[in-house]
């Protein structure tokens, strides 16, 4: 999967979602999973790394949105509760592998 088909998928699991106002930890339908399978798919293929084209850094992504307007600038909007959400796990698992790599 290359990085725009990623942004993709992430654009279409957050919209067939946009019902979910509760904590990605209790949620049961599998959701921060398919979401974490996306993000070793981008770390995989480099996407952390600052020559990458997308970059997937919490940031980058969240610009990306608001550059296709996937999401706009009402932070308590559904869609972007449900975004910054799963960036604030997107960067802790970027922290994760990094201290385990860090330690290899």
């Amino acid at each position: 999967m290359i990085g725009q088909e990623i942004l993709q998928e992430m654009n279409d699991l957050l919209d067939l979602n946009l019902n979910w106002d509760g904590d990605f930890i209790y949620e049961p339908s599998g959701l921060k999973g398919k979401f974490f399978k996306l993000f070793l798919e981008a770390y995989r293929n480099g996407g952390f790394e600052r020559s990458a084209n997308p970059l997937f850094t919490p940031d980058a992504i969240k610009n990306v949105f608001a550059a296709r307007m996937w999401i706009g600038n009402d932070p308590a909007a559904p869609k972007t509760k449900l975004l910054n959400s799963l960036l604030r796990m997107w960067n802790e698992w970027h922290y994760a592998l990094s201290q385990i790599h860090a330690k290899l």
